[in-house]
């Protein structure tokens, strides 16, 4: 089976960050800069599998997420209304999930353990399980102008919250995921 050059975080996250010439700037933690034109990618799923996140998980997502985001934001709580949980919670765990899979530098903090199965099940089941499996929650960045900003990436970085082990990242859907919580699958 041939695997294709799968992205790790879906092209329709970097959208905002790319010019008229279809190019964004790579930051590195080392301090060079690179000027990309398409998302991180490596063979990763087969051509089935990346038809059928995109189909049902990535397309769905991007549709609802256009009508959601807020240009701008002065407020201390904003509650997006028109999200379509099942989809915003597979879109999550599949981007955590494919980081987990990624041989990448960049993703070798993202480490599932047994959850990956779970999680993959999930994906493919398209069930996202209920509010209390695998939390979520997200963060708007704002700048002094009260302007969202829709055009940061970074990569995952673990972290723990009350003894829960946890990932988060920006990608225009900032996530949080507790992956090691009281009532996990």
């Amino acid at each position: 089976m041939q695997l294709c050059k799968s992205h790790i975080i879906p092209e329709l996250f970097y959208k905002k960050l790319y010019d008229s010439k279809h190019r964004a700037v790579g930051i590195h933690s080392e301090g060079y800069i690179e000027i990309i034109q398409k998302g991180i990618r490596e063979r990763l799923l087969c051509k089935k599998c990346e038809g059928y996140i995109s189909k049902k998980i990535e397309t769905p997502f991007e549709k609802q997420w256009k009508t959601v985001l807020p240009k701008s934001y002065s407020y201390d709580i904003l509650e997006l209304s028109g999200l379509n949980y099942t989809v915003t919670k597979l879109m999550v765990l599949t981007n955590l999930w494919r980081a987990h899979c990624s041989k990448l530098e960049i993703y070798e903090s993202v480490k599932l353990g047994p959850y990956a199965e779970k999680i993959k099940k999930m994906i493919t089941e398209l069930n996202p399980g209920d509010e209390s499996k695998f939390p979520m929650w997200g963060q708007l960045v704002v700048d002094k102008d009260n302007k969202v900003h829709a055009d940061i990436i970074t990569p995952y970085t673990q972290s723990k919250l009350h003894g829960n082990h946890m990932y988060y990242a920006i990608a225009l859907l900032p996530s949080i995921l507790d992956i090691k919580g009281l009532d996990i699958c």
